[in-house]
């Protein structure tokens, strides 16, 4: 008996967090919504992201973070070639605010822009990748 107790007090409160949880209200200032960025990171480049949205919830992640250049040359998408590296080829075509490029092996990476830039029309902005296993 007591073990049942148990169980059923450890499922009311673990309801009563999640109920609580999924009705959050949203953050009562804007200041803090959008995407956020290390401003130093590591010597192999690892830093820290963190995109918070109205809604209240948020994203964070670890990342590789590497300045470096692009170019666009058709429907081709060539990021780096700086140099001391070759740049990395791929397809690549916009609908809306998602960038989806071609993998090698025919996948399509989707990437959203989750802010905007006032330098061109061209691909600019911050993206966060959203994989997908879907052949187009």
């Amino acid at each position: 008996m007591k073990r049942i107790s148990r169980i059923l007090l450890a499922a009311l409160l673990f309801t009563g967090s999640a109920v609580h949880a999924l009705t959050c209200p949203a953050p009562g200032t804007s200041d803090l919504i959008g995407l956020w960025e290390s401003q130093h990171t590591s010597k192999g480049g690892i830093g820290h992201t963190l995109e918070f949205r109205p809604d209240g919830t948020f994203v964070e992640a670890t990342t590789v973070m590497i300045d470096s250049i692009y170019r666009i040359a058709g429907d081709h998408l060539l990021l780096g070639g700086a140099p001391e590296a070759a740049a990395r080829d791929s397809t690549f075509r916009i609908e809306g605010d998602t960038l989806i490029q071609g993998g090698l092996d025919g996948s399509a990476v989707r990437k959203s822009r989750s802010a905007t830039s006032a330098w061109s029309a061209t691909p600019t902005g911050s993206t966060r990748a959203v994989r997908s296993t879907r052949r187009e």
